[in-house]
């Protein structure tokens, strides 16, 4: 079965600040697969979203040894959108 690219990687303003964002607070997981982006603000989320054109679950998650869930996550699972950012540099 051939990846879906569901996220178009053709450089503009917009998806050079997601890129900024995942340098700075997202985090390439170890399978190859799954990007994750973490934050306080529910509004840098959303710009995020915005910056990629996607609209995925938001889940929200706890720090360390704290129990309340105050974080807000979203996931991308992308093969294909993953390899372009190693191609650029990002590493796992």
């Amino acid at each position: 079965m051939k990846p879906l690219n569901k996220i178009k990687t053709d450089w503009s303003p917009k998806f050079a600040y997601a890129i900024g964002l995942i340098a700075t607070d997202g985090n390439l997981s170890s399978d190859g697969r799954h990007i994750v982006f973490t934050s306080k603000d529910a509004d840098l989320i959303d710009n995020f979203q915005k910056s990629l054109e996607i609209n995925y679950h938001i889940g929200k998650k706890s720090s360390g040894s704290q129990r309340e869930k105050k974080y807000f996550v979203i996931q991308i699972g992308s093969i294909l959108f993953y390899k372009f950012l190693l191609s650029i540099g990002l590493m796992p």
